[in-house]
């Protein structure tokens, strides 16, 4: 048993509906109406690139300790004072850590934890730790 299709223009009972733009709207009308409007010409989406297999890694099996890294404490101080060091203004830090200005200004005064990323960028920039070692037995 076929559907009944409804133009969405006129409310006509139609065997065919056609997706048109009338006034910036989507709708599907009967070949009638959808010459009030403008064609909508359906795109064919490039298949998605193939996926390439993670590689296995070789080498040590798991340690029986596993080591997490821990943010010190006084990460804001440590920050503000390495740049200091290197005579660096907020805005230069950002520039060359690409974070924002604001973010930055935040973390220096603690009131914001900085990502992995982000801690990893300001070690290398500024010269400095900000993380230590713990190790767990597993």
């Amino acid at each position: 048993m076929k559907e009944k299709l409804y133009c969405e223009v006129c409310g006509r009972e139609t065997s065919v509906l056609i997706p048109v733009i009338i006034d910036g709207a989507l709708v599907y009308a009967c070949p009638r109406c959808a010459k009030l409007g403008t064609p909508v010409k359906r795109k064919t989406e490039p298949p998605p690139p193939p996926r390439r297999p993670v590689p296995r890694r070789r080498g040590r099996s798991p340690d029986l300790l596993a080591v997490e890294w821990e943010l010190v404490e006084d990460y804001g101080r440590r920050i503000r004072e390495a740049r200091n060091r290197l005579n660096m203004t907020l805005d230069e830090l950002a520039s060359r850590v690409g974070e924002r200005r604001s973010a930055l200004a935040k973390i220096e005064r603690g009131e914001l934890r900085p990502t992995d990323q982000v801690i990893a960028r300001l070690e290398r920039v500024l010269g400095i730790k900000l993380r230590f070692k713990i190790e767990e037995k597993s």
